[in-house]
């Protein structure tokens, strides 16, 4: 047996599927990751000894009329690779895990009449999910609030596939009254608005509040980390920058509090690990994000707050209100360790094997 998982584009996508690559491994059926060439999830998955088969998808969404027909053409030869490579390593099974470069392998596989399905990591699916979900066999998500968008019946909650070190941290709060731990991260490729905006809040929160400690661990991404760290030296905050952080769990127990953009992958992990959060969906996101950061907080398990003019005054406030409350952050923990789901890995191989 021959298995396929196929995703990319952002850890988001990645880590979820390589955590089901793992479990395929682990019920000892030979598995491939494909993705695109020279990519962050080629690179992650030569350092987890998984095989890797790559291909060269673009996105076409928000491209000009050309720049669609140059993906529709590349799209036709990711397909027509797809399919060679399904009938020569005789493929039993596809599963899409998500990112546009995993649409032609999916659609390969329907055309070969092999089993195919995907995993809905957001609260709304993306167009590429959309019309794969007709050609699914079954259809993995992520929250509960995702079954309305389909009209697939096979559809299964199981959460999505979490590291299991993320559910390994215990987190505990303890001496924060006027120490604040703050992780910060944008995603693998930062985010403009972090970058830029984060720093003067920490800025207005320390000048409000003299007697506070405010401990900064923020992840730029690799174009912005030299123009971020000028602006926490500009301010004199105390910080630890990191183009991109390679062991998140670690970090995730270090803090007290996690600031983060609302993607369904870091949505999960923080769920897992019980962090207390404030999610940012990017604006440019479809509400993808938002509904994802809506999802938490309408449970208590994390606060939403959007992209606006004043968003370094409005996260001061935030920010500044949990140093005066600090049980927030544990109410918060609770709550979120309690919309975890475990062994969505496990859960998903199951179904796909039955």
């Amino acid at each position: 047996m021959h298995a396929v998982v196929t995703a990319g584009g952002t850890g988001g996508h990645i880590f979820p599927a390589l955590e089901i690559a793992k479990e395929l491994k682990n019920n000892n059926i030979e598995t491939t990751f494909v993705g695109n060439s020279n990519s962050l999830e080629e690179k992650i998955t030569s350092q987890n000894n998984i095989n890797f088969f790559a291909i060269y998808s673009l996105s076409f969404v928000g491209k000009s009329f050309l720049g669609k027909i140059k993906t529709i053409i590349y799209l036709k030869l990711a397909i027509i690779k797809c399919l060679l490579f399904i009938i020569k390593n005789k493929v039993s099974f596809v599963i899409g895990v998500g990112g546009y470069v995993s649409f032609p392998m999916v659609i390969a596989a329907f055309l070969l009449r092999k089993p195919c399905y995907i995993c809905e990591q957001n609260v709304s699916p993306g167009l590429a999910n959309k019309i794969l979900s007709f050609i699914s066999k079954k259809i993995f998500i992520t929250f509960k609030e995702s079954k309305k968008h389909f009209s697939n019946k096979n559809i299964i909650y199981t959460g999505n596939p979490v590291r299991k070190e993320f559910f390994n941290i215990n987190k505990k709060f303890e001496n924060i009254e006027n120490n604040l731990s703050i992780l910060v991260t944008g995603g693998s490729l930062g985010a403009k608005i972090f970058n830029e905006d984060i720093p003067k809040a920490i800025d207005l929160v320390q000048r409000s509040n003299k007697d506070i400690n405010i401990k900064i661990t923020h992840q730029t991404g690799k174009n912005n980390y030299h123009k971020t760290i000028e602006l926490y030296e500009k301010f004199n905050i105390k910080n630890n920058l990191i183009e991109f952080i390679t062991d998140m769990p670690k970090e995730f127990e270090k803090h007290d509090i996690i600031i983060s953009r609302a993607g369904a992958t870091i949505c999960c992990e923080i769920c897992a690990a019980g962090m207390p959060a404030i999610l940012v969906p990017y604006r440019f996101a479809n509400a993808h994000q938002k509904d994802n950061a809506l999802s938490l907080q309408n449970n208590n398990a994390a606060i939403m707050l959007e992209e606006s003019n004043d968003f370094a005054t409005a996260l001061a406030l935030i920010i500044t209100n949990i140093y005066k409350e600090p049980n927030v952050l544990e109410k918060m923990s609770l709550n979120a360790k309690n919309l975890a789901m475990p062994n969505a890995q496990q859960k998903i191989v199951k179904e796909v094997l039955s």
